[in-house]
């Protein structure tokens, strides 16, 4: 299993750069890390005094375990970049280690080959073009 950290994008007219969300324990300061993506979401919102910064805030996956997984029966969506309101859908029948066969919709039921980005498994359900949809396991 992976663990996170939080990243903020902090930029003012003093000063421009990135931040981590440190913690004061045992009489130091140290870089909190989760054990899911869904603990450091909630963490960031909870964070004090760091609303403003929540809207430029990143989790960054720390501890690489392999890449998060497609899993067979889940179904993931992405939205389409060029129409907000087109939501893609791909629903996981069977997977391999390299290919995963998926009920993509009115498209029908495809074999996709996965492809990794940022510790994430991806597929392209729609084929490869510069507007493609790209669906991710996260």
């Amino acid at each position: 299993m992976a663990t996170f950290k939080i990243e903020i994008l902090m930029m003012n007219h003093e000063w421009k750069g990135a931040a981590k969300l440190m913690t004061y324990e045992g009489g130091k300061w140290v870089e909190p890390t989760f054990e899911s993506y869904e603990a450091a979401e909630e963490a960031l919102e909870g964070a004090y005094n760091m609303e403003q910064y929540a809207a430029c805030s990143r989790i960054v996956r720390v501890k690489d375990e392999g890449p998060v997984r497609f899993k067979e029966g889940k179904t993931y969506a992405t939205r389409s970049i060029c129409d907000h309101d087109c939501i893609i859908e791909i629903t996981v029948i069977k997977r391999t280690a390299k290919t995963i066969v998926a009920d993509c919709g009115w498209k029908g039921v495809k074999r996709l080959r996965i492809a990794e980005y940022n510790g994430v498994e991806t597929v392209k359900p729609w084929g490869s073009y510069s507007m493609a949809p790209v669906i991710n396991a996260k």
